[in-house]
């Protein structure tokens, strides 16, 4: 059973334009309700055969084939059907009358045999499928099935697998929050059994699902429990594929020696037990580290050798992310075609493979070369629509960090656009959920919360610099107070960060009546972008006529989105909103700042300290803005010319 591996994104300019695919192996682990049950007697054997699996056997849909054997059984009946071969990789699952599968298991433990325990839930005819876990796996098995207790250990260790096969459907299908009340059953029953084993798959299951949000303390920490039991155990498989996902966390937190680290110890198992796909897991990674440290010839040569292993398996998840990784160095690079061929090569793979994180990153990076000035095809409303459609995918699986990325990037190209009051409030979202995020992040090291403050810096000195140019003063401070809290704890004791900071900053009411506004418009692509992705999942020779006219009308329904966006964006009412915002925030008479920003508590906070002062120096391309802060009055500004750098001289 193998270990889950992240997919997520990566931002890799300051100003989060171009994102970059982790790929990670998923925990193939197995939802329903396994009722109460009463005891039973156990031993009794109901059924016990031989047979063939063999050509002329009736199939699956997917093509295996299967011998079925009935039984009779009562609720709260407990039973154990096994199935081994010696010629082929067994499957197995019991099915109740209506011909709805209860529970499934490939292998038991460490061998390619199938073991099911179950509680029956129901009187009835029941059936077992015997089939192979290969797509024309045959041969000779054994079959049987016989009663055991409730309480038998093999019957809560399948209730366990399970509960998480039936989690990793959930985060399949991008339902977070469920597979995690899986998850955490899963580990209950574990723990009450002693089952080592189990015990390390629900942690390795719990943490791949909160790394899945962004959530890093928490993934970390289930991930080293994990490690520690596949180490003890010496299970070096999952041991390797851990390795990688934990190597992911930090590449995630821009701790890259960290990340080599463990990716290097996860690339050494995988080498030494000829696990190809280990290996492409683990180079892809690496690659990703290079790429974001810069040196891009060693990031091309990991992604190259991850296609060389690609051609020997074509596993459609990790192409998606290779093609993409790829992409990312030709744009860096400054080569935007070669890598906008590259993006939508993977971004035409990942249609036809239901992976909305997938889409939400490679939307993004072809956003990211459309909104190039230096690229020829350079096209503002190519890259909004784009952004659009990233964060319509980013919401639909709740993805904060994909999130934070998309509206950051939205609101960079409707400055390009001449809409610096709209960047200002997209840019407040995304610094609240950054905020959110590094609160979140507080219980790692200080070092891994500065690595991911500084990835994300962009978007605070862009909404910083904004609202100073505007005389938005005091919003100006708010955000460089967020940006510099770490800063400020050692002055002010932490008041700071406790008290005031971790709201994030406000939205102003006009800037609010905006969001509601645009939600009537934006709020379609969220069901859009879930039906497309309903579709998606059907395997393309497998679709109908109409749903492929259908995929084609929700594609066309998301341009027509962007079209009312465009036109709503430029129409008077959203023009008077954006005077009166003007007004609201430069009339002195107004009072909405203050009560906002809840400045009397920092002018009382400095005063406590000895009428102290707070200088926020502000360093932008092409000036310096000084924000001082006192005891008394309000904030003030300046803006000064950068000065010019000084370059060698030759004698």
């Amino acid at each position: 059973m193998n270990v889950l591996k992240d997919q997520s994104s990566c931002v890799l300019a300051p100003v989060m334009r171009f994102s970059v695919w982790y790929a990670v192996l998923s925990v193939l682990v197995a939802v329903v309700v396994l009722l109460s049950v009463v005891p039973t007697q156990e031993g009794n054997v109901l059924l016990q055969e031989k047979g063939i699996l063999e050509a002329g056997d009736a199939t699956l849909d997917d093509g295996r084939f299967y011998d079925s054997y009935r039984f009779e059984g009562q609720a709260g009946q407990a039973v154990i059907a096994t199935v081994s071969s010696e010629e082929f990789d067994t499957y197995l699952l019991l099915l109740d009358h209506n011909d709805e599968i209860l529970i499934e298991n490939d292998d038991w433990i460490d061998d390619s045999n199938s073991t099911i325990g179950y509680v029956l839930p129901s009187n009835g005819r029941y059936k077992i499928f015997v089939t192979a876990f290969e797509a024309r796996g045959q041969g000779g098995y054994e079959v049987s099935i016989s009663n055991t207790k409730t309480d038998n250990l093999i019957v809560r260790k399948s209730k366990a697998d399970w509960l998480n096969f039936l989690g990793m459907n959930l985060i399949n299908g991008d339902e977070y929050l469920l597979a995690l009340e899986l998850f955490n059953e899963a580990l209950a029953i574990s723990q009450d059994s002693n089952d080592q084993y189990g015990i390390a798959l629900a942690n390795t299951n719990i943490g791949f699902s909160y790394s899945r949000r962004g959530i890093y303390p928490e993934a970390l920490s289930f991930y080293e429990q994990a490690l520690l039991i596949y180490e003890n155990i010496n299970d070096l498989e999952n041991e390797g594929e851990l390795l990688n996902n934990i190597g992911f966390i930090y590449l995630r937190l821009g701790q890259y020696s960290k990340a080599l680290e463990f990716l290097k110890r996860s690339l050494k198992i995988a080498e030494e037990s000829n696990n190809r796909m280990g290996q492409g897991a683990a180079l892809n990674n690496i690659g990703l580290v290079y790429h974001a440290l810069d040196q891009y010839s060693e990031a091309l040569s990991s992604y190259k050798s991850v296609l060389n292993i690609l051609e020997e398996s074509n596993v459609i998840r990790l192409k998606i992310r290779v093609l993409n990784n790829i992409g990312g160095i030709h744009s860096l690079l400054n080569e935007y075609t070669e890598a906008l061929n590259f993006f939508e090569r993977a971004q035409a793979v990942s249609e036809q493979f239901d992976d909305l994180q997938a889409e939400g990153v490679i939307f993004n990076n072809i956003g990211g070369i459309y909104d190039e000035v230096e690229f020829d095809g350079y096209d503002t409303i190519k890259a909004l629509d784009s952004y659009k459609k990233s964060l319509a995918a980013f919401e639909v699986i709740d993805d904060r960090r994909g999130r934070g990325n998309s509206l950051s990037n939205i609101g960079f190209v409707l400055e390009t656009m001449g809409y610096p009051s709209l960047t200002i409030i997209y840019l407040k979202q995304a610094v609240n959920i950054f905020e959110k995020i590094r609160i979140d992040n507080r219980v790692l090291e200080q070092g891994l919360q500065e690595s991911f403050t500084e990835e994300v810096a962009g978007s605070y000195r862009k909404l910083a610099d904004l609202l100073l140019q505007q005389d938005r003063i005091l919003e100006a401070q708010r955000v460089l107070d967020l940006l510099k809290v770490q800063e400020l704890d050692d002055y002010l004791g932490g008041a700071r960060s406790e008290a005031t900071t971790e709201s994030g900053i406000d939205l102003l009411p006009q800037e609010i009546e905006f969001l509601n506004n645009q939600d009537s418009i934006l709020d379609q692509a969220i069901p859009i972008a879930t039906e497309l992705k309903d579709l998606r999942k059907i395997p393309f020779p497998n679709r109908t006529t109409e749903q492929n006219d259908r995929i084609q009308f929700l594609e066309a329904q998301q341009s027509n989105i962007l079209d009312q966006f465009l036109g709503f964006i430029a129409s008077d009412d959203v023009q008077q909103l954006i005077t009166q915002l003007s007004r609201a925030v430069t009339d002195p008479d107004q009072d909405i700042l203050t009560e906002l920003n809840q400045f009397p508590t920092l002018r009382d906070n400095l005063r406590d300290i000895g009428n102290a002062v707070l200088f926020y120096p502000l360093i932008l391309d092409d000036r310096l803005e000084l924000v001082l802060v006192t005891a008394d009055g309000q904030p003030t500004h300046q803006t000064l010319p950068k000065p010019k750098e000084k370059g060698n001289t030759k004698n």
